[in-house]
């Protein structure tokens, strides 16, 4: 079995949620942490009783630690630059998501991965929640048919102690729409031919860029996927992945964005315009904490130890945050973007 000397870039926030996973593992060895404020890289070298090295600069620690990956937990912006001088270097690369702060940054982390033989994964954590995944079995199993429509609705209030989000202009968007982007690709198996959206906010909101929004996506397949979502909604909360619908043509799945999934199916044994014979199926799919960094690490760590593509690399996130990307120009010109045109634009090849 493989030991993976991991180098973690950046003691933020979001760090423990990462650093938990990672130090209860056996296979791993976390050999340098790694930030320009020193001081906040050993309070948590202390929080996780660790004694690795403290380092300023990725460089130091990849000439002095030779790690084989790093763990790039920067802000967006940094993304690419961190990811690319340790692919360089000869290591597989986690992200935590978004991939990086733009998609042509994003396609050019992706194409020196695949230049350096090397992984790029993203965390894209959602994806592996237990009702995605039984909805995708669902689907792929042809229990509601072919797929017609595919809806997800997130309205909460959203406060975090984040600057990113204070600042950024598309924080809804940018942030967190990507998780219902990236399930419906998982669901349906299709990926996004169009995009038509719409960006708002409200006078309450804490942000200063759009907090709500709502985008139509054509599917490769002939689907649509409309997506609805707002952090400045006053009441009537979802959960933060959103209540679903994903409409066939021989039954509906729903799933209320916590543990109760019910798939509806009609049969119409008599003809598609006679009447319908219906049934319904409710499923308890699971606790949310499923949802959490360390199952979707130890997915990608599993995957890495198997020499096999992780389900989040690169090249495949890369379809879903061209999805925001297209949402959020379509919101800006108000018009409708294709997809692969952006892709071709931002110089992805496929």
């Amino acid at each position: 079995m493989r030991t993976f000397r991991a180098a973690v870039v950046g003691l933020g926030n979001i760090a423990g949620s990462w650093l938990r996973p990672l130090v209860a593992r056996s296979d791993v060895e976390i050999v340098a942490l790694v930030d320009t404020d020193a001081a906040r890289a050993e309070e948590r070298r202390a929080e996780f009783q660790l004694t690795c090295p403290v380092l300023t600069a990725l460089p130091t620690a990849l000439a002095t630690e030779r790690p084989d990956l790093v763990i790039n937990l920067t802000p967006p912006t940094l993304h690419r630059e961190v990811a690319e001088t340790a692919l360089v270097a000869g290591c597989d690369v986690l992200v935590e998501k978004p991939l990086a702060g733009d998609l042509g940054d994003a396609v050019e982390m992706a194409l020196a991965a695949r230049h350096e033989g090397r992984t790029l994964a993203v965390m894209q954590n959602r994806r592996y929640h237990p009702a995605v995944r039984r909805m995708r079995e669902l689907v792929s199993g042809g229990e509601i048919g072919r797929v017609v429509d595919v809806s997800a609705d997130m309205f909460l209030w959203h406060m975090h102690s984040n600057a990113y989000l204070a600042k950024t202009d598309s924080p809804l968007l940018r942030d967190m729409a990507i998780h219902q982007f990236d399930a419906a690709r998982a669901i349906t198996g299709a990926d996004a031919a169009t995009a038509l959206a719409l960006e708002w906010s409200s006078p309450t909101s804490w942000m200063s860029g759009a907090a709500a929004a709502t985008a139509a996506f054509a599917l490769s397949t002939g689907a649509v996927f409309s997506y609805r979502g707002s952090w400045v909604a006053e009441g009537a909360s979802t959960s933060y992945d959103g209540a679903w619908r994903v409409g066939g043509t021989a039954g509906t799945l729903t799933w209320d964005g916590a543990d109760l999934l019910v798939l509806d199916t009609v049969r119409r044994p008599d003809g598609p315009h006679a009447a319908g014979v219906s049934a319904t199926v409710v499923e308890h799919v699971g606790p949310v904490t499923s949802i959490g960094h360390a199952t979707a690490l130890t997915a990608i760590l599993d995957a890495l130890q198997g020499g096999t593509p992780p389900e989040t690399v690169a090249d495949d996130n890369l379809l879903s945050l061209a999805m925001v990307e297209a949402a959020i120009r379509s919101s800006r010109e108000r018009r409708t973007i294709s997809v692969p045109d952006l892709l071709a634009e931002a110089g992805w090849p496929g």
